[in-house]
């Protein structure tokens, strides 16, 4: 094996290869112990999979990958690392991961340890980005962690979606810069990230688009979360008025929402300070800025626009991600579906029953008087 002073070391290690009940004879023994020592014999295991995975880690991965990555992400990432896949895989070679171990440890974290989702995949994304790392970087042949299944997402909670009329109550409840930061969000489905990024340079008052072109994540400005997250959103008529209004002589560079310094407003504090205050005076459910993304999407869909429109607005790279997390069905429209659809039923195919169907509903009502 690779010693952690970059030496290679020979390692005396025994193994396991079944019972005496299993494996009867020493002849059975020693094909099992050959087929276990094939790439090691033929050259193709390198010293530098032997490395404990805890180790390549903390020496190889996080020095050089970690700083690359979003800040989010710099956040996220050492914390599912610390408290779930070091406790795990920490201490085992980088050779002895095996896709069942992963497989294994993803479900259990959903199945057992009620984990969500969204947490599972993380775990799942970081354990085959690191270990794909080693492939590159000739420490592994193989990425145990690719293909590497997550159970199907089941939604918790219910998402909190605003009606029209409940969306123009919390607007008349809000006021100056966190009612047009509302209505922004609200008219173009952009996240609160991406809302409270935008410069004035790239709200184009002349082709009434707004540019997507940063995000802001806890004071730290970077690029969009994704590449189709880099897009170009359509202002309607009263959304350009109000920012036309509301812009002054601000210049170009500086943020639409901004702080007496000039920096991006911080989305905790408009949340617990300004935005929950306001649903609850408005007698409104409680909602977060996500909401209003919720509400955007659903809302098109409540119009009859387009799956494409949704993902174009909301700037996801799969429709399967709008359809099954940012599309709900509003009461109200899915009983005026139903009541359309049974009228243009009973109006091309039960039209001959209907006086019939008349009477016995008469007659039934009479029957319960």
């Amino acid at each position: 094996m690779l010693g952690l002073d970059g030496t290679v070391q020979r390692v005396r290690r025994s193994l396991v290869l079944g019972t005496l009940a299993s494996i009867p004879t020493r002849r059975q023994a020693r094909v099992l112990l050959n087929a276990k020592l094939c790439d090691l014999n033929a050259g193709r295991r390198q010293p530098q999979s032997a490395m404990p995975f805890r180790h390549f880690i903390e020496e190889v991965w996080r020095p050089t990958i970690l700083p690359t990555m979003k800040f989010s992400t710099q956040k996220l990432y050492p914390h599912l690392l610390r408290r779930h896949l070091l406790p795990v895989f920490g201490d085992r070679p980088l050779c002895d991961i095996r896709r069942v171990d992963i497989q294994r440890f993803v479900t259990e974290k959903m199945t057992r340890q009620n984990f969500s989702w969204q947490t599972a995949v993380h775990l799942r994304n970081l354990m085959s980005g690191t270990l794909e790392r080693a492939v590159e970087w000739g420490y592994l042949e193989a990425n145990p962690g690719r293909r590497i299944k997550v159970p199907p997402m089941e939604r918790r909670r219910k998402t909190v979606v605003l009606t029209c009329k409940q969306l123009a109550t919390l607007l008349q409840a809000l006021e100056g810069p966190v009612k047009l930061l509302a209505i922004t969000a609200a008219m173009t489905g952009l996240r609160i990230g991406e809302v409270l990024a935008l410069r004035w340079k790239n709200v184009d008052f002349k082709k009434s688009v707004i540019q997507v072109r940063e995000a802001v994540y806890e004071g730290n400005l970077s690029s969009p979360k994704s590449k189709s997250s880099i897009r170009d959103i359509p202002m309607g008529p009263s959304l350009q008025q109000s920012l036309s209004e509301f812009r002054k002589e601000a210049p170009a560079d500086s943020f639409v929402f901004a702080s007496k310094n000039g920096t991006p407003l911080d989305s905790h504090n408009l949340l617990g300070r300004v935005l929950k205050p306001a649903c609850k005076r408005a007698g409104l459910p409680s909602i977060s800025w996500h909401s209003f993304r919720h509400t955007h999407a659903t809302l098109l869909g409540d119009l009859g626009e387009s799956l494409k429109t949704a993902q174009a607005q909301l700037g996801h790279a799969r429709s399967s991600t709008t359809a099954e997390i940012y599309t709900h069905v509003v009461p109200a429209s899915q009983r005026a579906a139903v009541n359309k659809l049974e009228k243009t039923i009973w109006k091309t195919k039960l039209d001959p029953i209907g006086p019939k169907l008349e009477r016995q509903q008469k007659l039934g009502s009479s029957l319960i008087q």
